[in-house]
């Protein structure tokens, strides 16, 4: 699941509060991504899109977990992604889902790994390696306007 038991009892070391109860305090959500790999990725690039080109009607609920819901788009035409060839230990960093902060509502930014299309014959010269964080700000003198902690939070 999205909170394995050690994050769990980190969680609670740490802020002195179950996850389900952090939940209500997250002001910010926002994943890092970078490339562990020795080489500048060139197989399966992590791209993201242009949140302008997005249109709500090809957005979807994934799955619901307390203030973290994941979403899936549907592919469009109008769309538009972007990818830089990222260096080993450079990465990005951008706010992944939807959700409710202390002053804004973030909408999220949708991103994804393309594959290229090659001859039946080319590859990678190396499989992708990165690692990918997804990061919570929580200030325990905020709470939430959203719903749905207590029951989709273990």
């Amino acid at each position: 699941g999205a909170f394995p038991p050690s994050s769990q009892s980190r969680v609670k070391d740490l802020l002195g509060m179950e996850i389900k109860d952090a939940l209500k305090h997250v002001v910010l959500t926002f994943n890092e991504w970078i490339n562990a790999g020795p080489e500048a990725i060139v197989e399966l690039p992590l791209t993201v899109m242009d949140t302008k080109t997005l249109d709500e009607k090809d957005v979807e609920l994934a799955w619901v977990q307390g203030g973290l819901n994941s979403k899936m788009v549907r592919w469009s035409e109008e769309h538009r992604w972007y990818y830089r060839k990222v260096q080993p230990g450079e990465g990005y960093m951008f706010i992944t889902s939807p959700h409710v902060g202390r002053h804004k509502t973030f909408s999220g930014t949708p991103h994804s790994a393309f594959r290229f299309d090659r001859k039946v014959s080319a590859m990678a010269s190396r499989p992708r390696q990165s690692f990918e964080f997804r990061c919570l700000v929580v200030d325990k003198n905020w709470t939430s306007p959203a719903e749905g902690f207590d029951n989709d939070v273990p």
